[in-house]
């Protein structure tokens, strides 16, 4: 109707069933004829597109699945330090929410020093700060990545309490016992 009254284009998908039943993508495109007073649709197939595109989606959901459990919080962030995205894991072990960290420096989360360039690709052991203010010792790597619009970094990192703990009461024991 629109495109009639309008003496529009118009373009929409929609399937069409055949008649063995199958399904078909169909992009349709429609223009009104004021001369011929008739409605002239053109109808392509576009089931491989509509499929590459379930595809495409499909596996765009398993890797967010795959980062939403990972059992080592990750961070992307831009070349001056930006939080991009984090992980549940971050959220769990640093007590903020997502929305609080987008957009803010690393710094609100690692010491200072977290950022060094010649870090890239080595484990190393920085200070993690939660929210309440409260520090933690982390081991993390630094990770370089490029996308079609700019360069980004990922920190992978994970909590070593209970390592440096563990650590300590050996030394503690071994004290004791000498």
């Amino acid at each position: 109707e629109d495109t009639v009254a309008n003496r529009a284009t118009c373009s929409f998908e929609a399937d069409v069933v055949r008649r063995d039943d199958t399904e078909v993508a169909m992009l349709w495109t429609a223009r009104w004829s004021e001369m011929d007073k008739s409605l002239f649709c053109v109808a392509h197939d576009i089931s491989e597109r509509k499929r590459a595109e379930n595809l495409l989606k499909a596996s765009e959901e398993r890797i967010r699945s795959i980062i939403r459990h990972l059992p080592v919080g990750t961070i992307s962030i831009t070349p001056n330090g930006i939080i991009e995205s984090v992980n549940p894991k971050i959220e769990e072990l640093f007590a903020y929410s997502e929305s609080e960290l987008i957009g803010s420096p690393i710094t609100k989360l690692l010491s200072v020093d977290a950022f060094k360039l010649e870090d890239l690709g080595r484990l190393t052991e920085r200070v993690g700060q939660k929210s309440n203010g409260n520090t933690f010792p982390v081991e993390l790597t630094l990770t370089k990545f490029e996308d079609l619009e700019a360069k980004h970094y990922l920190i992978s990192l994970q909590d070593i309490t209970e390592r440096r703990n563990i650590e300590q009461m050996k030394q503690d024991f071994v004290a004791m016992v000498s």
